[in-house]
């Protein structure tokens, strides 16, 4: 589980549209398009790192560059001035500054299907993302989000085998069948 800022619906399809279009054309053929969120950090929303950040606040944000690295498989954008208006009942209407635990705040964009796309963290740690005409300095908006709450169903143990659950199962039925047999005699 997650906090992230999930980026507003608009925002996303614009930007998967003119990023290939004002940087690097085509993407390869097995890549995926991400595009979804800035993660801001691990669990919950983090009351330390951002103390009065809420689940569904607003957050304005404006790109800062474009990483692209063929061969690690990677395309992200960083962004920065991540803000949202906080306002309490009897005080003027503020910009909060919203924090991120990666030093480099970002967005992966694209990646090759073998690569995974927290790996846009180490790269980021060692290249920088260039300005690019068209995208740096745009404004996204986005809301905050706990990302990675899916209930799943628990797996089944090894010691359980479905056959044999289903043969009982098919057991009792069979039972029935024969005492309603027996009581139309």
């Amino acid at each position: 589980m997650y906090t992230a800022v999930l980026i507003n619906e608009t925002d996303r399809a614009k930007l998967i549209e003119d990023l290939p279009k004002l940087t690097f054309g085509t993407l390869p053929d097995g890549w995926v398009t991400r595009a979804h969120h800035v993660t801001l950090n691990m669990e919950e929303p983090n009351l330390i790192l951002n103390p009065r950040i809420k689940e569904k606040d607003e957050i304005q944000m404006i790109i800062g560059g474009v990483l692209i690295n063929w061969d690690v498989g990677i395309v992200a954008l960083t962004v920065h001035d991540m803000s949202y208006r906080y306002k309490r009942s009897n005080e003027k209407c503020l910009r909060v500054h919203v924090n991120s635990v990666n030093t480099h705040p970002h967005i992966t964009m694209f990646h090759d299907i073998n690569t995974k796309p927290k790996q846009t963290n180490d790269l980021l740690k060692v290249s920088a993302a260039e300005h690019w005409e068209g995208i740096s300095g745009r404004l996204i908006t986005g809301r905050v989000k706990v990302l990675g709450q899916e209930k799943f169903l628990e797996p089944l143990e090894p010691s359980e085998d479905l056959v044999a659950l289903q043969k009982a199962f098919d057991v009792l039925g069979d039972d029935d069948e024969e005492e309603s047999k027996e009581g139309k005699s």
